[in-house]
């Protein structure tokens, strides 16, 4: 961090910041122009890699620690100061956004959430001040549904380790947040400068593609059986 902080050009700014068993979580205030005034806030958490609490053989989570560290800074805020988060690993509750009918974008594989549910989507109800979760991790998904009042995103894969995307271009979800903080647009912008705005289920028309495809598949081997067997029948009475 310290490093990024030396250019010219950098924002980096380390803010409030909760150290847990080694984990650094931050909150941190975005300034209107006046540099007086704070717009909204920026929580980023640290959701681990591999294992969420006793169980080790998941993926990881935003602990309990780390959501009670967050539940008193939120509780300081004035109500009406928005929150925008960020997390790595989505939290168990993306497997409901996505079934929510007013989702937009692609879900090319399942959500890779912990098995264990820490709590941190109702902590967000209860404040009414985070307005966005937005993540990562699930490389082939970018959607973008409302679920709870809290908008739940994912990003869009930027760089060209691990795997994925298999069925889209590099990216990234931009955010144009107003003045008026509680308000904002999202868009993927892909690496070619395309600006993708979402407005459909792409996940959902290839499945139906794929279940057509099967359906009328099985209805031709079924007719062929019922038409041979007949043609079978047939020739067996009369020739033999």
């Amino acid at each position: 961090m310290e490093l990024g902080r030396k250019d010219d050009f950098s924002l980096t700014s380390t803010g409030l910041v909760g150290i847990h068993q080694g984990r650094l979580d931050y909150l941190f205030p975005v300034y209107q122009e006046d540099t007086s005034t704070i717009n909204f806030y920026v929580a980023m958490l640290y959701s681990g890699s591999r294992g969420c609490q006793s169980m080790k053989d998941t993926s990881g989570c935003v602990e309990p620690y780390q959501i009670k560290w967050l539940e008193t800074e939120l509780f300081k805020l004035d109500e009406k100061m928005p929150v925008y988060l960020f997390l790595h690993i989505p939290v168990p509750e993306y497997n409901q956004a996505w079934d929510v009918p007013s989702t937009n974008g692609s879900k090319y594989e399942s959500t890779g959430s912990s098995d264990v549910n820490t709590g941190l989507v109702e902590l967000l109800v209860k404040s009414e001040n985070v307005i966005t979760i937005s993540c990562g991790h699930d490389q082939n998904n970018d959607f973008d549904s409302i679920y709870k009042g809290i908008r739940m995103l994912y990003g869009r894969k930027t760089g060209f380790g691990s795997y994925g995307p298999d069925h889209y271009n590099r990216g990234a979800r931009v955010f144009e947040i107003k003045k008026n903080a509680w308000e904002f647009n999202t868009r993927i912008r892909s690496a070619g400068g395309m600006v993708e705005h979402q407005t459909y289920r792409t996940f959902e028309i290839f499945k139906f593609l794929h279940y057509s495809i099967a359906i009328v598949g099985i209805a031709i081997v079924l007719l062929v059986f019922f038409y041979c067997r007949r043609r079978f029948t047939f020739i067996r009475r009369y020739l033999f």
